[in-house]
């Protein structure tokens, strides 16, 4: 936690000092100062590219991977996520679009509770992240749906028409929990549009409905017959979708409990999961 105060309170300077509890240390220019004179909250993220650390809070990450909030978060970085108490309430999804590395305190230390937003996580990588192969990683988290969202994460890839992938997912050792129950449409714990390759591997996934579903952006047989990709069954040019354990810890509502898909493109190896 950090708390400021300005160093010149009668004429209402910028200038500020900041006590950050980690580190019992004060620091200059740490806060920013709003009408009245009272310092703005500040992030918990430390660190510097590549390497950041930052309280479970929504707004902490979304901020520093998305508005550069501390200033420095690069491509590629990598933010170590701490588990505060333990649980932690996210009202709005994350998005990510470019490469970053989420890496949470392990899926039995932190549980993330969704308590608005449409999915948890959206991953949605842009034109750079596409062309440099960029990572994007989450990890080692426990993401609690509240029996309220239907998709914990949603990816959307390169153009299904396009020549070239999304070549680097990786979501692992996660836990899962309590989709929404409502919709067939849309429902999905891992719901993946587009073109992607990479791995979906040895997340726990407790009272699904849908588990994993792999449709394409409309174009069908596109990114089949384009000529840019293997038509070989199996090969690393697929999404996998391994070693992810299934469960239903209470009874869910509605029909295809546990149901997988691929379709209108999707090019996915689902093996050594258990239901």
């Amino acid at each position: 936690r950090s708390w400021g105060i300005s160093t010149e309170p009668a004429t209402g300077a910028s200038t500020v000092m900041s006590w950050t509890e980690s580190s019992t240390s004060w620091a200059s220019g740490a806060v920013a100062l709003i009408p009245g004179g009272t310092p703005a909250p500040v992030s918990s993220c430390v660190g510097a590219s590549p390497t950041w650390t930052c309280g479970p809070t929504y707004s902490d990450i979304n901020n520093l991977t998305n508005s550069n909030d501390p200033p420095g978060f690069t491509r590629n970085d990598t933010v170590n996520v701490t588990a505060g108490d333990g649980t932690e309430d996210w009202s709005a999804t994350l998005t990510l679009t470019k490469g970053v590395r989420i890496i949470g305190p392990g899926r039995d230390s932190l549980t993330i509770r969704m308590t608005g937003g449409s999915r948890a996580v959206s991953i949605a990588p842009d034109s750079a992240a596409i062309a440099n192969d960029e990572v994007i990683q989450f990890t080692g988290l426990t993401i609690d749906l509240n029996d309220t969202l239907e998709q914990g994460v949603l990816v959307s890839g390169a153009a299904d028409t396009g020549t070239k992938p999304f070549n680097n997912l990786l979501i692992t050792d996660n836990r899962f929990k309590n989709s929404g129950q409502t919709n067939l449409v849309g429902n999905g714990v891992f719901y993946v549009t587009n073109q992607v390759r990479g791995l979906i591997a040895n997340n726990l996934i407790d009272r699904p409905r849908y588990v994993f579903r792999y449709v394409q952006g409309g174009n069908h047989c596109a990114a089949w017959q384009n000529g840019y990709f293997s038509s070989t069954f199996g090969t690393s040019d697929s999404l996998f979708f391994e070693n992810n354990t299934i469960t239903w810890s209470s009874s869910v509502s509605g029909s295809f409990a546990g149901y997988t898909e691929t379709g209108q493109n999707g090019r996915a190896v689902v093996r050594y999961n258990s239901w």
